[in-house]
């Protein structure tokens, strides 16, 4: 508040100070609200890699199996972080819903020059540790019990959280028609 009082020179008012300590108040407590949600977290989880399939030149299948349970959606992503590429994060989706063992997909495209894809589809082997992130966003997710009729299009890897998508239809019991286009 010091420093916009500073820069905002004669501008500056109590209603405007006011108005900005509520705005930091608002924030803070949005992020200590959402601190204690995930306070039962881990604030990461490691994945081990217990498959490494190179689909094509440039496309990685990678099943993973994290340390201790992450649940996620189909459709959400995680934030994976390499450790050959360290404080390089990529959002990947899981491929498929969480197994019996907790193992899930994920498919890499390499692009080209891109330090996080290179190092996942031409370096990472079996027994490598990866870090994830939170899962998070909702907008590929369905709603449970949903009954409307799908079109999921999906293009190279992004038939990924399309695979998972369709999982959790069969896993609802597979009342909805859905057509998939790759």
């Amino acid at each position: 508040l010091a420093t916009l009082e500073h820069f905002s020179g004669p501008v500056w008012s109590d209603e405007l100070a006011r108005d900005w300590a509520a705005a930091y108040q608002a924030a803070a407590q949005v992020m200590i609200e959402a601190a204690d949600a995930a306070g039962d977290q881990p604030p990461w989880w490691d994945l081990a890699v217990v498959q490494v399939e190179r689909r094509t030149v440039d496309v990685a299948v990678l099943t993973v199996a994290p340390h201790a349970p992450l649940a996620y959606r189909a459709g959400q992503s995680v934030a994976v972080e390499v450790p050959t590429r360290p404080r390089l994060w990529r959002y990947y989706t899981p491929a498929t819903l969480p197994r019996s063992d907790g193992s899930f997909e994920l498919h890499v495209r390499l692009v080209p020059g891109g330090p996080v894809s290179t190092a996942v589809v031409q370096g990472l082997q079996r027994g490598d540790v990866l870090r994830a992130g939170a899962p998070m966003g909702e907008r590929l997710t369905l709603t449970p019990g949903q009954g409307r009729d799908l079109v999921l299009l999906a293009g190279g890897t992004g038939l990924a959280p399309m695979k998972a998508l369709i999982e959790q239809l069969r896993a609802e019991g597979g009342r909805r028609r859905t057509h998939l286009f790759w």
